[in-house]
């Protein structure tokens, strides 16, 4: 599978893991319809446009491709129309952020990699993508950034994420992610959700 086609399902996926994160914070705060669709819109769509700008990429990603505001706009609904009729796990929320955190961190990552930067500013790239879109969530909602909370593992998880990306070289010998997709000229889904699954694991263990 092309590495483009990847980059592109790790953030529609992302989006959405986001939004619904995005919309069940807003719904413990009782806001209204548009108050829930505006925090899930800020959630899913503040890490990649601040990354966008940061790199100078224009237009953002979600002007370029306005499919991502129909996705986050349905996960939204879709998560309110949820909680109507079901009650979410406890840690649904924690859950929901850290897949977010996985999927933005390698997607932000990688579009840096591509621009062949620092490795630093890759890194810095991955974590303002996987973490803005919460953070301005938490501070529009008067709390304190679920990031920067006591006894908190985003950042080791993180930071685990990305030393495994930026240790491994990809399928042409060049510093990279391809070893996230490609294996022997196959693509190994399993090999991502390896990767991906070190924040959503650690938090739901």
């Amino acid at each position: 599978m092309n590495p483009e086609v990847v980059l592109y399902i790790l953030d529609v996926v992302g989006v959405t893991v986001f939004a619904v994160s995005g919309a069940l914070a807003a719904g413990r705060q009782h806001l209204d319809l548009l108050g829930v669709l505006v925090i899930a819109m800020v959630t899913a769509l503040g890490g990649g446009t601040l990354r966008d700008v940061l790199l100078d990429r224009s237009p953002v990603f979600w002007i370029q491709q306005p499919d991502y505001l129909i996705v986050v706009l349905g996960a939204g609904l879709l998560t309110i129309l949820y909680t109507r009729y079901f009650k979410p796990p406890q840690r649904a929320l924690l859950i929901a952020d850290a897949g977010g955190l996985a999927l933005f961190s390698i997607s932000g990552a990688q579009i840096a990699e591509a621009a062949q930067l620092h490795s630093l500013v890759i890194i810095l790239m991955g974590t303002c993508t996987g973490v803005v879109g919460g953070v301005i969530r938490d501070v529009l909602l008067v709390e304190i950034p679920i990031i920067l909370r006591r006894g908190n593992i985003y950042a080791t998880c993180r930071d685990r994420c990305h030393r495994h990306l930026l240790a491994a070289p990809n399928r042409w010998g060049q510093r990279g992610y391809g070893h996230l997709y490609w294996h022997g000229g196959d693509f190994r889904p399993t090999l991502s959700r390896h990767h991906l699954g070190i924040g959503i694991a650690s938090l739901s263990a």
